[in-house]
């Protein structure tokens, strides 16, 4: 179409004859020519997502799935209306259809409906190339220093989980409303701390039980050489650590008198003055991965514990087709003794290798975190478009994919906050060599302010005790002032109450006497109604007065 008119600019000629030429429709180039719609109108059907708001939306798609906040169906759905909000299209009011999904799928084999790893986005910030970096970096720096052989390199990590274990899927009737499975009431929490050396030999496990007391029996039909402990909560503590590391040391020193070089996370029952010292003094070098990195940086975690846990649940399974009881702590070693003795030599020797740490390779891990999938090339629009459509479709992807980007991260965002509240938890972090004398120098200083800043604390609980016990006495005091206040008042009005009684008798009672003088005055008392003895009795017994009636009151028998 734009040549079509460059071409009637310079030449002049008929409208017909320069459409016929250039294959465009002559009503939509004379009416551009006579400036009915604009040069660089679209007319025809309307349509749904223009080229370049198209090519926005997959690159927006695959931009989201490498940094683990891929679209759904439905949001892509979503941003495809977004995208034509404010212009005509063919979606109508709910937007655009699952064919159309389907379709737009198909337009782009790059993309495809997958089900993504749960991966929390803390652990993604720590998978960072920095990161890696600075762990390799001590890593090679270890290995160049001792020359580890491969049985010298060591790996250590616990899994925990709850005597249930998760249930796996089961043949059940076909519209079954409802499919159950037998397993024990409540669950009780069990950690299995392992090792495993690069050239694939496994250390016998280490048992945490939870309760308080170490029975007898927990260890039937273990693996041979298995040891246990117990813990209130069945989970790794400093101590439990240390113990196990005393153990870990035996093991290898009864295969080589040389230096070891140990592997594990950066969990707080191994950060530590008292571990750091035992593991240096036997020659053993506490290498800490990056804190959130277990996923790529741990052999244990990327070969071994996935295989050994799918075992574990099958083992539950078998268990509960044989017997009708519950599972117990008793039966944990049993049901563990298979997994564990199934875990093969090659897959062990794979996790030390995908993890780049024997051989050392950083190349390995590094080429983990680069994006998976990426546009072809040819499929970008460039942006040194001559034609006009070019420089069109270029401006819609420039300005659909800015839209698209900032809608899908806040919708996304927004979801994720929603389902997760935000914790306060450390997302960035190095590598730790423990037995290094300047982490080991860091560490007592550490412990020096920890036990500081208890006698600190300590000493604040003392004060704010005895400030409490100061306030509780002198609120004891301050009562028993009161009460003393409170009587004094209730005696005080007693009396005045009192004083007010024995007043207003002698007050009556005088009364009484002056109308019965009156009476014995004016004539005889024969003729007086009788009166109750009650009323004379309180009148001249309980009023205190010495004075008494006239004495004919008497006489008379008007008492009855």
């Amino acid at each position: 179409m734009q040549d079509a008119i460059e071409d009637h600019h310079a030449s002049g000629g008929s409208i017909a004859d320069i459409a016929r030429v250039h294959g465009v429709g002559y009503d939509a180039l004379r009416r551009r020519l006579n400036g009915e719609i604009k040069i660089d109108a679209i007319t025809g059907r309307v349509q749904g997502l223009q080229p370049g708001e198209e090519q926005a939306l997959v690159e927006v798609s695959v931009e989201m799935s490498e940094v683990g906040l891929g679209l759904t169906r439905q949001m892509v759905k979503d941003a495809a209306l977004y995208l034509v909000s404010e212009r005509a299209n063919s979606f109508g009011e709910d937007g655009p259809s699952d064919k159309w999904f389907r379709q737009f799928i198909g337009r782009h084999p790059e993309l495809s409906m997958r089900t993504p790893e749960k991966l929390s986005s803390v652990r993604m910030a720590s998978s960072t190339p920095e990161v890696m970096e600075k762990h390799f970096d001590r890593l090679e720096a270890l290995v160049e220093e001792h020359h580890y052989r491969v049985s010298e390199i060591w790996n250590a990590d616990e899994t925990s989980g709850c005597i249930l274990g998760k249930e796996l899927k089961v043949l059940a009737p076909k519209g079954s409303s409802r499919v159950v499975s037998r397993s024990t009431e409540g669950g009780v929490t069990t950690t299995l701390m392992v090792a495993v050396s690069a050239d694939g030999e496994k250390m016998p496990p280490f048992f945490i039980f939870q309760g308080k007391y170490l029975l007898s029996g927990l260890l039937q039909h273990a693996p041979a050489g298995s040891l246990s402990a117990v813990q209130e909560s069945g989970w790794m503590t400093q101590e439990l650590f240390t113990e196990w590391l005393k153990r870990f040391v035996s093991f290898v020193r009864s295969k080589t008198k040389r230096q070891v070089l140990l592997v594990v996370d950066g969990h707080k029952s191994r950060v530590n003055l008292t571990t750091a010292l035992f593991a240096k003094e036997n020659g053993v070098d506490l290498l800490l991965i990056p804190p959130h990195t277990s996923h790529i940086l741990q052999p244990l975690d990327v070969s071994v514990f996935k295989g050994f846990k799918a075992s574990y649940r099958a083992s539950i399974k078998q268990h509960h087709a044989k017997k009708r009881g519950p599972i117990t702590r008793n039966d944990i070693a049993q049901l563990t003794c298979g997994p564990f003795e199934s875990i093969t030599k090659e897959a062990i020797i794979s996790g030390f290798r995908a993890t780049g740490i024997c051989p050392v390779s950083r190349e390995v891990v590094l080429g983990k975190l680069e994006p998976r999938m990426a546009i072809p090339k040819e499929k970008k629009v460039c942006a040194k478009a001559s034609t006009m459509e070019e420089r069109m479709r270029f401006l819609e992807y420039s300005v659909g994919m800015e839209r698209l980007k900032r809608k899908a991260l806040e919708d996304r965002v927004r979801e994720l906050e929603e389902k997760e509240p935000t914790k306060r938890r450390r997302v960035n972090g190095d590598s730790l060599i423990l037995t290094n004398q300047e982490t080991i120098n860091i560490l007592a200083k550490e412990d020096e302010e920890k036990k500081l800043k208890e006698e600190h604390l300590e000493r604040k609980k003392e004060e704010a005790q005895a400030r409490k016990e100061q306030l509780a006495k002198e609120k004891e005091i301050t009562k028993a002032n009161n009460y003393v206040v409170k009587w004094n008042s209730i005696s005080n009005k007693a009396d005045s109450l009192s004083k007010t009684l024995v007043d207003a008798g002698k007050t009556t009672q005088k009364n009484v006497l002056t109308f019965l003088k009156t009476l014995d005055s004016v004539g005889d008392l024969e003729d007086m109604p009788p009166v109750s003895a009650s009323f004379f009795f309180f009148l001249f017994f309980l009023t205190p007065t010495t004075t008494s009636p006239p004495s004919s009151f008497f006489r008379s028998g008007s008492l009855r």
